[in-house]
């Protein structure tokens, strides 16, 4: 009987010392869990929903924008589709200036997205840098419509022919170039701020061939152009080289054009 109370006690103190141990072990991971954890910018992410960009450790600081990953709301999504079928052409054919139309190419994947609806988006980027410029990587930078890209493609050949002056300038710009440039036109949120001023990024997109859409992003400070293409092999190298011309000249000619001292043509000089 003794040894047997002996066995007994023994497993009664095992288990005890198990038991402390766990609790002990418990305890020191809570204290970790709830230390401030940081991790490299790289690792940060306001977004969840894509394997490219995963919150790791919840950041406070940074998320104050929209989730681009986010599901669709399926309360906005009946309204805005109970609002296109009292468009009166919704149950026709659908020709692409009705109401229902426009609305009805957002919804279809892969769809060809119009001028209007590129338009459409920039427009939202501009009406949200107008309303929280911290959502964005950087105040000094501008979003331009289509018109932008299109009218400097479509008036780069009356530069190119145009005689300029001793100096090297007066040739003959796209229309409304100094209004671009000093931030009045797109007019919806203008800016009005001035290139290489007070902006030094510019974000357009271009249209190809009237089948493909890419987006550029013109870096004034580093004088270089940087482009985003979802299918980069639509568009060869000479081709795209060709799309670039126009930009990669006039851009810095406005910017030598327009500017207001010596000093600052000199620094944007071609």
């Amino acid at each position: 009987m003794d040894k047997n109370e002996d066995i007994v006690s023994d497993v009664k103190i095992q288990d005890a010392r198990r038991l402390a141990k766990k609790d002990s072990a418990l305890a020191a991971i809570r204290g970790r869990s709830e230390r401030d954890r940081k991790l490299a910018p790289s690792q940060q992410s306001p977004f969840q929903g894509n394997s490219t960009a995963k919150l790791i450790i919840p950041n406070t600081k940074v998320g104050h924008g929209y989730d681009p990953f986010a599901l669709p709301d399926k309360q906005l999504t009946k309204t805005l589709m109970d609002h296109v079928k009292k468009d009166p052409k919704s149950f026709d054919r659908k020709p692409k200036r009705c109401l229902s139309y426009w609305y009805q190419v957002i919804r279809i994947p892969l769809a060809w997205l119009m001028d209007t609806h590129m338009d459409a988006y920039i427009n939202v980027l501009r009406l949200r840098q107008r309303n929280n410029p911290n959502h964005f990587r950087s105040e000094r930078i501008c979003f331009l419509d289509h018109l932008f890209s299109r009218m400097w493609r479509d008036k780069y050949g009356k530069f190119k022919s145009s005689v300029p002056d001793h100096n090297g300038l007066g040739r003959r710009l796209p229309s409304g170039s100094w209004d671009l440039y000093a931030g009045i036109v797109p007019t919806f949120c203008a800016t009005n701020k001035t290139w290489g001023v007070n902006i030094d990024e510019i974000y357009a997109p271009v249209n190809f061939q009237n089948d493909h859409w890419i987006a550029i992003w013109i870096s004034i400070p580093k004088r270089h152009i940087v482009v985003w293409d979802s299918i980069v092999k639509h568009i060869s190298k000479a081709e795209l080289d060709e799309i670039m011309e126009p930009f990669l000249t006039m851009v810095p000619y406005l910017l030598v054009e327009c500017a207001s001292t010596d000093e600052e043509r000199i620094k944007y000089s071609l």
